[in-house]
This record gives structure tokens, sequence and C-alpha cells, in this order.
């Protein structure tokens, strides 16, 4: 990959990363100490998972859409 391209790849993901900062500032706002909706998850061995099991303990949730 040439310095341009390398160049431009960061343009654009700082962009991209400044304009998700810009647009989640508002949700936020309206989300803040608001509960999170219930719902259930398969775990990886098969098992399902609700939110709610984990009630008053910290969550982190890391997904990827593939479309």
């Amino acid at each position: 990959m040439s310095n341009r391209h390398v160049m431009l790849v960061g343009l654009l993901a700082g962009a991209g990363l400044l304009a998700g900062c810009r647009l989640g500032t508002g949700v936020r706002e309206r989300l803040a100490g608001k509960e999170a909706p219930d719902f259930t998850l398969k775990s990886l061995d098969g098992a399902s998972v609700r939110l709610s099991s984990f009630r008053g303990k910290p969550v982190m949730l890391a997904y990827w859409a593939v479309g």
C-alpha cells in the first residue's frame, strides 16, 4: 500500500470516528440513566443468556454486523 493510500484510509477512519462521536452525543444524553431493554442471546456453548441475569454487574457487549 502506498503512502497516499495509507493517508486516505487514515483520513476516512478519522472522519468516521468524528461523525460517530458527534452522532452518539445525543443518544447518550437521551439514554443516560435508563435501563437497557432485556434480550436473550446464545453463548458460545449454546446456552441462552439474558441481559437481565447480569443486573447490577458491569456488562460489555461487543458485536459485529455482517451483511
